[in-house]
């Protein structure tokens, strides 16, 4: 057989074997469902799991938060709002008679291993973006959640144990082939067979790696994602802006779906920076009969004073004048507050 049918016949099989690994993911690739009717009860699914099916692994962040609401919403979490989104854990509270999922079991004890004192921000007790483990949090986080979703008829593997061997027994004929074209044209010697073997695993190698991971949603999983997108359509008031009711599940159902990208500025520290400064005014503002406290510091090398708006208990524990710890992210926003010694 010539060279040129040599290639042929390699690349109609190796076309062939990559045909039959990208249908099943092909199958996988499916438009999210429509949203359902307008609720606040969507399903008794956890709001993670909710977020898997509605936004994909990519959303674990926003799962970790949900995660968190819900946990403060059954009063497992003491969560305080301190600000526009200034989150607080005073405490974990979880009877030993609780039963916990596994990823919710993941959060609370993140949440005990790192609470020091009275408070903290949420943001600072979760695995920070681009900190050594993270990643890894995240990555097992997720694995549990899909876990749950699998259990509860949710989700499905890309392709199944069984279609999954064939498929891999399947790559030995493009493994095979090149392997006997080299092996043809290196002859019977030792570097003929050496560099036979080679392209071979080589072949099977590429194969493995191309094989289908991952899941799907199931019809039941696409039921329960369109349920779960009907939640923003239920909502009849304003977006939260940053702050919820903490004793209310429906908050951490409209993250779960992400409805509301604001309640998730108080999870995601972006470039934190913490500096020392002093209080240099206080004020209130009146909005309709809503009363707005601010607190305005100056330090941290910034040639200007900055204002925040802070919960009444924050305004009155730092008078003018007092010397405190300034926390804020990337965009100036307060992230937490507290004495400065």
């Amino acid at each position: 057989m010539s060279i040129q049918w040599e290639g042929i016949t390699w690349s109609l099989a190796a076309a062939t074997w990559l045909v039959l690994a990208l249908l099943p993911r092909l199958a996988a690739l499916r438009l999210p469902p429509p949203p359902g009717p307008p609720t606040l009860e969507p399903g008794s699914e956890p709001p993670a799991v909710a977020s898997l099916l509605v936004s994909g692994a990519r959303a674990r962040r926003a799962a970790v938060a949900a995660t968190v609401l819900d946990l403060g919403a059954r009063g497992l979490l003491d969560l305080a709002w301190r600000g526009p989104s200034l989150l607080g854990c005073r405490g974990v509270r979880v009877p030993e008679a609780t039963r916990l999922l596994p990823f919710e079991r993941r959060v609370v004890e993140r949440l005990q291993a790192h609470l020091r004192g009275d408070e903290a921000p949420v943001s600072a007790l979760l695995p920070a973006a681009g900190r050594p483990g993270s990643r890894r949090w995240y990555g097992r986080f997720g694995r549990e959640v899909a876990a749950v979703a699998r259990d509860e008829g949710l989700l499905c593997p890309q392709l199944a144990t069984g279609p999954r061997r064939l498929l891999l027994l399947a790559a030995i004929v493009p493994a095979g082939l090149p392997a006997l074209f080299v092996w043809r044209s290196g002859g019977p010697g030792v570097p003929g067979v050496v560099a036979a073997a080679l392209a071979a695993v080589v072949v099977l190698v590429a194969a493995w790696v191309l094989l289908p991971r991952g899941d799907r949603a199931t019809p039941a999983g696409r039921d329960a994602a369109a349920r779960w997108l009907g939640v923003p359509e239920g909502i009849e008031a304003e977006p939260w802006q940053g702050q919820a009711p903490l004793r209310d599940p429906v908050p951490a159902r409209v993250l779960a779906v992400g409805a509301d990208p604001d309640l998730l500025a108080a999870f995601q520290a972006r470039r934190p920076r913490t500096f020392v400064g002093r209080v240099e005014l206080r004020f209130q503002r009146l909005d309709d009969e809503v009363v707005s406290w601010y607190v305005a510091v100056e330090g941290g090398g910034s040639p200007k004073t900055q204002a925040w708006a802070v919960a009444h208990e924050l305004f009155d524990r730092f008078p003018t004048g007092s010397q405190v710890r300034a926390t804020v992210d990337g965009h100036g926003r307060l992230l937490w507050l507290a004495s400065a010694p």
